[in-house]
């Protein structure tokens, strides 16, 4: 997932001349993980702490094994640092090895709560639509292709419009005319055409303040279109809503970026995205209000998503047909009949373990068995 270097630390703290520079900021120093490379097998490449239990440590590591370590050996693990591209593709991979070892876990324990797996997932979506996103089930009833009469369900005409209305020659010519109240108006037009957002999630928008509206709209600009960390331009238009009565929620504050930039963005819908996360993230933790840091952590699990959904032979448009997969299979209705199944086989091109022994059938054939661990690293 999504993170960046370490702050370096400073005799002074830092100051924020922008709006929403702090609140970056912020979210950055709240949420850093590190990456470890253990001293004595750096065969076993980058490694995540994943989980305490009993006072050992699960630790996932790049070769596909997450090994259990005592506290005793702990020190073995040294910290790393890497550039910010390296950092961003290591924990994208070792966060969805670790779910999936996981999840393997407790479907062998049996477990009740038992985390549905990608295979399973796709499983279920096929059964409802065989021929995947190209079918046309899937083309009328999401995208809107061939129908005369449009619905809030329909991801291309919404895309459409938020691409036409929101476009940057007429948001920036609005802006030069200071009709703050037009893009405002604009955007709630968008936002009333779509399914991805509730009518309750539109009230921010709807009672904010007019003398914000200028505000308001220069940062949807550069949230948009901006030339600024992407990070950064999301904590600003957050920070627009600070002082509504009603707090923005996370479809309002990342559906602009995935009808306009849908191939690039996705538009967050906490309940669904937290259980896939279960499995392909399972680091990640959503909190109640929105915060940009997270967003590009989701983003790229939704972007890893897209890239599983594709060597299941399922190739999504955009990110529009990744949320809407993620919906149709995790949402309460579906995730109740799928736990009702027996646990589908494990059929994903990843090669996991979860630390046992690898069973024979499982070996892929130009494979290396990953060097033993000594009882001096691990326990």
């Amino acid at each position: 997932m999504t993170t960046s270097p370490l702050p370096i630390n400073s005799d002074s703290p830092p100051t924020h001349d922008e709006p929403g520079e702090q609140d970056a900021a912020s979210a950055e120093s709240a949420d850093v993980i590190q990456l470890y490379q253990h001293s004595k097998r750096p065969g076993w490449g980058l490694a995540l702490r994943v989980r305490e239990r009993d006072g050992r440590h699960d630790v996932q590591f790049e070769d596909g094994q997450m090994r259990t370590i005592a506290p005793d050996f702990m020190h073995l693990l040294l910290p790393v640092d890497r550039p910010a591209d390296e950092t961003r593709l290591a924990l994208r991979n070792l966060t969805a090895m670790s779910g999936m070892a996981m999840a393997r876990s407790e479907r062998n324990n049996e477990s009740e709560t038992r985390t549905i797996t990608l295979d399973e997932q796709v499983a279920w979506f096929l059964e409802q639509y065989t021929d995947g996103f190209v079918a046309d089930q899937w083309a009328t009833k999401m995208r809107g292709a061939g129908q005369k009469k449009r619905a809030k369900a329909h991801r291309d005409p919404a895309i459409a419009q938020a691409q036409k209305l929101l476009s940057a020659q007429q948001l920036d010519q609005l802006l030069e005319q200071l009709r703050g109240d037009e893009i405002v108006e604009r955007a709630l037009t968008v936002m009333r055409g779509t399914s991805l957002i509730s009518a309750a999630q539109r009230r921010p928008l709807e009672g904010l303040d007019p003398q914000r509206y200028g505000l308001f709209g220069r940062a949807l600009r550069d949230l948009l279109y901006g030339d600024q960390d992407l990070e950064l331009r999301i904590a600003k238009f957050i920070q627009v809503f600070g002082s509504t009565s009603t707090p923005l929620s996370w479809a309002a504050a990342t559906l602009w970026l995935a009808l306009v930039h849908p191939t690039e963005h996705v538009c967050i819908r906490p309940n669904v995205f937290t259980e896939q996360a279960r499995w392909m993230a399972p680091l990640l933790r959503l909190p109640n209000k929105p915060v940009a840091r997270i967003y590009l952590r989701l983003r790229d699990m939704a972007l890893a998503l897209r890239d599983e959904l594709g060597q299941h032979g399922l190739v999504a448009r955009d990110l529009l047909d990744v949320y809407d997969f993620v919906w149709c299979t995790l949402r309460p209705a579906a995730r109740k009949a799928i736990l009702a199944q027996p646990p589908a086989p494990r059929v994903s091109g990843v090669q996991l373990t979860d630390g046992s022994p690898q069973e024979p059938d499982e070996q892929q054939p130009d494979e290396q068995p990953a060097e033993p661990a000594s009882d001096a690293a691990v326990a």
